[in-house]
């Protein structure tokens, strides 16, 4: 026990010395948990909505009052050439994401009694926001009729919805548990790995095995280190967590604080696990980012529920401890239901908790220390190229640094596979994984009627999948039951005597109670609840003419532009491409140039009679062929597995793309500047690449953003080059249109390159 406690002495005064590190361990998650918390947005709100009003009557002008009367839309001021404007064009430009067109005789046709056709263009490339707007603008246009008295209808069927656990369907209840586990997988992991490979890589692990330390006892010596920093880190996020958001515990806290310990070891063994399995620390790093942070980010349920991944993806998701402990943190702060629903999840995690210990001692007993420990080599320092003989076939200095620099790049295997197989698995990942449609959700029902009239109001709630009946329960405290356990996402109650009422002509009341933790799906389910009764009710009108009149006055023909068919893919996976070739510049450019002064070659070329420019050209030339290819790769993976059409300009995207590759490479020598060796350029990249990536519009649209962050991520290269992908990918559109973004992405090329230069320059006088 005591060697035990010692060896967990010298960890935490190791860990306490990097102050890198500890800003890892603390600063990023609570910078993280402020951005996730506040950025992230996944509920449709403040829509960009354009009105085209031909006849501007009191009518029309009641009809648009009626449709800015909610927080949905956002009246997108045009010019009076913009208003006269191709409507298409304005959608194009991004100005609005739907246009209404409303006819010169909208009010003259009503009056008349007949149908004026509202035109609306919807831009879907958002397929789930194109979904929202389509049935916002269908639901406010009943709404205005029934209100202006020109839709008479019976309405017998009078729905109740409830929604259970975030009435006010607040999201930082839905994201910042989620925050509260991913953070705490994350990092805690990545420094844990990080300290176990170091003693490999710099050998100490040799004088550890001299002494009578076993490796059972050198896992707990660290692990234990690394759960006190761990529980210092829960404190240090779920506290501010609690005071900046508002949360507070909604039952007990015991489940969170028993769970918790159990959970940040699984977190630490894991991190251990990949040390062990790793030789060096960037293979570390590499590892915990695409094993751990990956599926903890994507995977758990963190974003969208996990019951929208698809399979096999849907099985990997078993496996990722923070599926389990974001039942824990959303129960504590949402739910309340204490342990009749999640008493297995620390019984799961003390299971991965096991394994990985299992896995962490078997990998060091087979090593046996000593015999088994790679040391770090020289085999990736390559010498300079004889310039005699270059200068003989190319008499230049500068082609001869490029020779050399795309042989030692093609000699690193590990540059390599950091250029293919991470952009391959995050495209592939993200495509398939995030889906925010809203379907096939899990509906409990108590039918106390059970008569043709009930069994016809079930089947309109299922046949058009958004919902799926999973129960079918006896009476309501049971299906109560089943929603406060997160068995299910809706319930329909449907009283005794509701077949009768329906026969007679009398109004009946059901009830639906639908699970609010995730806002976002909550609002959308409760729309579509509310259509469904509507549409049922027009059916039962119309069998028993109840109304002369049951067709709309007023017919909106929505046509959605350029992803008619509404793929959710088809936005993420643009964003994804972006997100993927921006952050892989600035990795790939920041470790070939690192490696050459951890190497020692850095020096020699200094020796050499080249100059500083032919230096960083050499080095910048390869880097960018490279990635071109890599911009090849995800295109062809985007194509051939996601069908994503090409409507613009290829030699446009190609030019555009290098700027962006330039961005990155930019940031990447940047990095390598500041930072010493690669492992701290690595982490170091963390604190740029997060906030990159959240402030892209990425997975959540910019304008579901607070206005802040909106003005904030204009500041964001990746931003700009996301829209510029979506514009012309998706809406084919040219420079007359995505000028803006282009000319902002060539003034940050400009300028991370010249301050980049400059600090690489200098660095080499």
């Amino acid at each position: 026990m005591q060697r035990i406690l010692n060896q967990c002495i010298k960890e935490l005064k190791q860990f306490r010395r990097d102050k890198l590190t500890v800003a890892l361990a603390f600063a990023l998650p609570l910078i993280t948990l402020l951005l996730f918390g506040f950025a992230i947005r996944l509920e449709t709100k403040n829509i960009p909505l354009a009105i085209q009003d031909f006849e501007r009557s009191p009518s029309s002008r009641a009809y648009i009052e009626r449709l800015f009367a909610t927080n949905q839309f956002q009246p997108v001021q045009l010019s009076s050439r913009e208003s006269l404007a191709n409507p298409n064009k304005i959608i194009d430009s991004g100005l609005a994401k739907a246009v209404i067109i409303i006819p010169p005789e909208f009010s003259d046709r009503i009056h008349r009694n007949q149908q004026s056709p509202v035109q609306v263009l919807v831009d879907g490339t958002d397929g789930n926001n194109a979904r929202v707007i389509k049935n916002s603008i269908r639901a406010t246009t009943r709404f205005f009729l029934q209100n202006q008295k020109l839709l008479s209808l019976n309405n017998q069927i009078i729905p109740h919805i409830r929604l259970w656990f975030n009435p006010g369907r607040k999201e930082s209840l839905y994201i910042v548990p989620g925050v509260f586990a991913v953070n705490l997988w994350i990092f805690l992991s990545l420094l844990s790995a990080i300290a176990m490979v170091r003693e490999k890589e710099q050998g100490t692990i040799l004088q550890i095995y001299s002494t009578s330390l076993s490796a059972r006892e050198l896992i707990l010596g660290k692990g234990l280190a690394y759960l006190i920093i761990g529980l210092i880190q829960a404190v240090f996020i779920i506290i501010p967590g609690i005071f900046i958001f508002q949360l507070w515990f909604a039952g007990s806290p015991i489940p969170l604080l028993l769970t918790t310990p159990i959970y940040l070891s699984a977190s630490v063994l894991f991190g251990l696990f990949m040390g062990c399995r790793t030789n060096t620390q960037s293979a570390a790093v590499q590892g915990v980012a695409t094993t751990g942070f990956l599926t903890a980010y994507l995977l758990s349920g963190f974003i969208y529920p996990v019951d929208n991944i698809p399979f096999p993806l849907s099985l990997v998701s078993y496996i990722v401890p923070a599926r389990y402990y974001i039942l824990i943190t959303r129960d504590a702060f949402v739910r309340g239901t204490g342990w009749g629903g999640i008493w297995h999840v620390p019984l799961i995690l003390i299971g991965f908790c096991l394994i990985l210990f299992i896995g962490c001692d078997r990998i060091l007993w087979r090593m046996q220390f000593s015999e088994n420990i790679r040391q770090v080599n020289s085999r990736h320092a390559i010498a300079l190229p004889n310039n005699n003989n270059f200068n003989n076939l190319f008499a230049s200095r500068f082609w001869s640094l490029i020779i050399k620099e795309i042989k030692q790049t093609l000699g690193n295997k590990q540059l390599i596979f950091l250029l293919i197989f991470p952009a391959t698995i995050q495209l592939l990942v993200f495509g398939f994984a995030l889906n925010p449609d809203v379907n096939n959700l899990k509906l409990g029902i108590v039918d106390y009627s059970q008569t043709p009239a009930s069994r016809d109001l079930i089947a309109a709630f299922t046949e058009n999948h958004v919902f799926k009946a999973k129960y079918h329960n006896d009476n309501q405290k049971q299906l109560a039951k089943q929603v406060r356990e997160g068995n299910i996402t809706a319930g329909l109650v449907i009283p005794p005597e509701f077949n009768r009422n329906i026969r007679q002509g009398k109004t009946t009341d059901i009830q639906i109670f639908i699970d609010a933790v995730d806002a976002n799906t909550a609002g959308i389910a409760s729309g579509y609840a509310s259509q469904i009764v509507s549409k049922y009710n027009q059916t039962l009108n119309e069998k028993n003419s109840l109304n002369n009149s049951t067709f709309s006055l007023i017919e909106p023909q929505i046509n959605i532009l350029y992803n008619p068919g509404l793929i959710s893919s088809w936005f993420l996976v643009p964003g994804v491409l972006g997100l993927v070739l921006t952050l892989m510049s600035s990795l790939v450019a920041a470790a070939a140039l690192v490696r050459e002064k951890e190497s020692g070659t850095l020096e020699q070329l200094l020796m050499t009679p080249a100059s500083d420019w032919e230096i960083l050209l050499a080095k910048v030339v390869p880097l960018f062929l490279l990635l071109i290819l890599d911009v090849f790769l995800a295109l062809a993976i985007s194509r051939l597995i996601f069908h994503l059409p090409f409507r613009g300009n290829f030699p446009l995207f190609l030019l555009l793309s290098s700027l962006a590759i330039f961005v990155g490479i930019s940031i990447g020598l940047f990095l390598a500047t500041i930072s010493p060796t690669q492992i701290r350029t690595q982490l170091t990249a963390f604190f740029i690449n997060l906030p990159l990536n959240t402030l892209s519009g990425t997975i959540t649209p910019i304008e579901s953003m607070p206005i802040f962050f909106q003005y904030l991520s204009w500041l964001n290269p990746l931003r700009h080059y996301v829209a510029i992908i979506r514009g012309i990918l998706l809406k084919g559109v040219g420079l007359e249109v995505l000028y803006p973004h282009a000319i902002a992405l060539a003034l940050f090329a400009i300028i991370l390159l010249a301050i980049s230069s400059n600090k690489f320059r200098n660095q080499l006088s």
